[in-house]
This record gives structure tokens, C-alpha cells and sequence, in this order.
């Protein structure tokens, strides 16, 4: 048996406090295709992550990875997440991000 690293994709946001880095990577975790996103400081969850999902999506045409299989989506948060709820409980660089529940943004429309 082998594995195939290109038998599909995972997204990568890693969200920092005045920029987030994206990334479309392949299942061996080579980075395909990456990109920032310049941001405000103290930007809500609402302004922010709407922006972060069109990037990916954009990333992936960009890309040429748009009719891969998403895998996975990998969230860098700064502070504490709590898996259990799958939300951020704080955020030392942005207290607006604090209690940000990530995995509706995500979801398919």
C-alpha cells in the first residue's frame, strides 16, 4: 500500500494579530499555494473570518486545487481554544476574538 499526498488537500489559517498567514497544502504537508492577509489590529471575528474564508476559497482556484477534497482545516487561534467546543476562550493580542467560535464560518453554504 502507498500513500498518495496528492489524493486531496487541507486548508491552513494561522491567524496573528495584525496579519494571518493562509496556506493550501497537500496531505504530505508541503504548502501548495500561500498567502497574508494584512489586517486591522482588534478586528471582531465577524469582519475577520468572512475575509479569511473567501481567501481560502480564492487560494484554491488561485491554486489550482479547487476540485481537490478539503480534508481538513487547520485554525491557528492566539490564547486558549477549548476542543471540547470547538471555540477560542481568550485572546491575549485581541480581546474581541475571545470566545470565537470558529466552525460556522466554515461550514458549506
Amino acid at each position: 500500500m502507498t500513500f498518495n499526498a496528492d489524493a486531496g488537500v487541507v486548508l491552513s489559517a494561522a491567524i496573528g494579530r495584525s496579519r494571518t498567514r493562509l496556506a493550501v497544502c497537500n496531505l504530505a504537508r508541503r504548502n501548495l499555494a500561500t498567502t497574508d492577509i494584512d489586517q486591522d489590529p482588534g478586528l471582531g471575528p465577524d469582519d475577520l473570518m468572512p475575509n479569511v474564508v473567501k481567501r481560502l476559497d480564492a487560494l484554491l482556484d488561485e491554486s489550482g486545487h479547487r476540485n481537490e477534497k478539503i480534508y481538513g482545516i487547520g485554525l491557528s487561534l492566539p490564547g486558549t481554544v477549548d476542543r471540547e467546543f470547538g471555540c477560542s476562550l481568550d485572546s491575549p493580542i485581541n480581546e474581541r476574538l475571545g470566545r470565537l467560535a470558529a466552525a460556522p464560518y466554515f461550514a458549506e453554504t
